[in-house]
Formats: structure tokens, sequence, C-alpha cells
């Protein structure tokens, strides 16, 4: 069978298992315009991850679903960007040109970049790459706390 039908229909049930514990999961905007907005009200800091499909490093991202995580990235309002992203705008632009647009505003183009930002979008801290470990995650996370963000 073909690897992307096999994909198409395992896809969705791998989600809906990962839900399916009753417990409530860590919300990943994808709408940086709506994260912010989010952030802004909860007076919440932001998570903002930029990473590509088609990265070989995918275990940064895998981190971030790690059910020993969860607590600490709900501190957080997490934004995850896709910077290789092939939807087409109605501008003509793909979703991936904008995002990787956004990233190099930030003074950033590799991925996965995660930075941290107070709901006002200052940066606390300095950003984040590859990290292989839950260790070198939480030393990100509590590295770059700010203290005037509840």
């Amino acid at each position: 069978m073909n690897k992307r039908l096999l994909l198409l229909l395992f896809l969705p049930l791998f989600f809906i298992s990962c839900l399916s514990d009753g417990e409530e999961v860590v919300k990943f905007y994808t709408d940086y315009q709506e994260g912010i907005k989010v952030a802004t009200e909860a007076n919440r800091p932001i998570l903002l991850i930029f990473a590509a499909y088609a990265s070989p490093t995918g275990k940064p991202l895998g981190l971030l679903h790690d059910p020993e995580l969860k607590t600490v990235l709900k501190q957080h309002v997490c934004i995850l960007l896709m910077t290789d992203d092939r939807t087409v705008l109605a501008n003509g632009e793909t979703q991936g040109a904008v995002n990787t647009e956004l990233q190099r505003s930030y003074g950033h183009n590799f991925q996965p970049c995660l930075l941290k930002l107070t709901p006002d979008l200052q940066p606390i801290g300095a950003p984040g790459g590859y990290m292989t470990s839950k260790k070198e995650f939480l030393h990100f996370i509590f590295s770059t706390q700010s203290s005037n963000v509840n």
C-alpha cells in the first residue's frame, strides 16, 4: 500500500489515541496572531517555536509532546509555526514563507528555533535550538524565566 495512504489512515488514529486518556492536552497555536492575543489576554509568556516538517531533527518536537513536560508547557502560550508549510495563502505566498519571514524578524533562521517571549513580544533570554532531552528543554525554559510575567 502507498506510504502516504498509510500515513493518512494512521495519523488520525494516533491523534485520537493521544487524546483519549481524558487528560487535558497542551494547545499549540498555529496562527501567530491568535496565539499572541491569547497570551496577552491571559498574561502568560509565549513559547514560539519555528520548525520544519522536513527536518531530520524531529527530537525537539517530540519533547513538546512528552507527558512529563505538559505542566511546564501549559504555563505558556505555545505557538508552533512550520517554516516549510506549503499552504498557499490568498496573496499567493506560502504559509511557510510568511513563517520564515516572521522568524527572520526575530533575528534567527534555524530550525528548530524556540523563543521565549513576554506577552508584549519582548524576548526572554537566548533562543533554544536542537535539544535531545527533557533536561535540556527544562534548562532552556527555566534559565530564561522572566520575573515580570505570571
